[in-house]
Formats: C-alpha cells, structure tokens, sequence
C-alpha cells in the first residue's frame, strides 16, 4: 500500500495532476441528448469502417506502383510533406489539435483540414509502409468527425442540448472503438484523459454503437 502511495504521489510530482486533454465542463445530458450522442456513434462506426478500408486501398495502390518496395515510403513521405506545406496543422502528433477541438472553440478551416487533409496524409502514410501511429491521427480523425456531426445535430434539434466538446469526445472514443473493437479501453480512455466522469453514459451509446456496426460490417 505504501509503495502505491509513493507511486502515485511520484506520478503527480512528475506528470502533475491536471487531464492529459483539458476540456470545459459538460452538463450531464438528458435521454434525448443521449440518443443523439449514441446516433454520432453509430455513424462514426461506418467512418471508422470506411477509413480502415481506404487504407488497405492505399496499400493495395503502392503495389501496383511500377517502381521497387523501398521507394513506396520515400513517396508516401513526400506526398505527406506537400499536404503538410498546405496544412501545417496534419503534421505530427496533433496533441494540441485534439486540446483544441476538445474546447469547442475549433475554426471550421481547422476541423475540415483535420477531417480531411490529416485523414488523407495519415492513410497514405500508413498505406506506403511509413513508420507511424494510430491512436491520436484516428482520434483527431474521429474529433474533428464528431464535431461536424455534433454541429448538424445542434442546427436540426436546437433544443435537445447538444455539446460539440462532448460530440468531439464521443468522435474520438468511437472512432477508435470502431477501429480497435476495444470498447471499454476507448471509454476508459476517454474518461482518464480529460477527468470528465459525466460522459461516461455518452461515452458508452456511442462506443457500443460503433463497436457493433463494426463487428457486423468488417470483414477483416
């Protein structure tokens, strides 16, 4: 016990105390809000769906490239780049992108550029063999989706109490619930990232949504 203790009270000193992605707090929301939340969901589950698909369409694309393996990242990087001098914003981690979505006060050209331009940079990335990740581009990916849907559904029902942080939120955990088919990992990180115990309810209409159109959709 005391050995947690001294763990835990390290883990402060170093890394301090404050949510990895800070966002504003959220009143809990009501069913219909909920319903409307597990909906994003359900529609980032074919997102998520498609995305997968379209990198395997990458991969299947740099083998037909008449040229040798080795030269497929050297192209994918390039590629890359050229969307970066565009859109500086796709380029590396994107924790402060994620930060900023989370806030609610993202410009559209951001959230577009995000759900467009760091979707096509990172799927030919990681369709020419280019070292790199998945977590935080599908969960930026998944943001930036889930913010866009977040503002149709608050222009078509004004009234139900729809948050775009918490549909940034609810973007993020069920793109990659969809992608990983981990639920209960996308929620519980969701939570543990931004301290914000109050979308958990969101959190799992949302995830289970994506999960199941997944696992009845994804062939592989």
């Amino acid at each position: 016990a005391m050995g947690c203790i001294t763990g835990a009270a390290m883990h402060h000193l170093l890394f301090g105390s404050d949510p990895m992605f800070a966002m504003p707090a959220i009143a809990l929301p009501g069913n219909y809000a909920l319903f409307i939340y597990s909906v994003i969901g359900l529609l980032i589950g074919f997102f998520s769906l498609l995305i997968t698909k379209a990198v395997y369409w990458v991969e299947d694309g740099f083998e037909k490239l008449p040229v040798h393996w080795m030269w497929w990242p050297a192209i994918g990087g390039l590629i890359v780049g050229i969307i970066g001098y565009f859109a500086p914003r796709t380029l590396g981690v994107g924790y402060e992108n994620i930060t900023e979505l989370l806030s609610g006060n993202a410009s559209m050209q951001l959230i577009l550029s995000l759900a467009v331009w760091k979707l096509l940079s990172w799927g030919i990335a990681l369709g020419s063999g280019t070292s790199g990740g998945t977590l935080a581009p599908m969960m930026t990916i998944g943001g930036a989706i889930g913010c866009l849907l977040g503002m149709a559904a608050h222009l078509l029902f004004p009234t139900v109490g729809i948050v775009l942080p918490l549909a940034v939120l609810v973007g993020m955990s069920a793109m990659f619930a969809g992608a990983s088919r981990a639920v209960l990992t996308s929620v519980v990180f969701a939570l543990e990232t931004t301290g914000r115990i109050e979308a958990l309810l969101p959190l799992l209409g949302a995830c289970a949504a994506s999960y199941l159109v997944s696992y009845f959709l994804m062939t592989n």
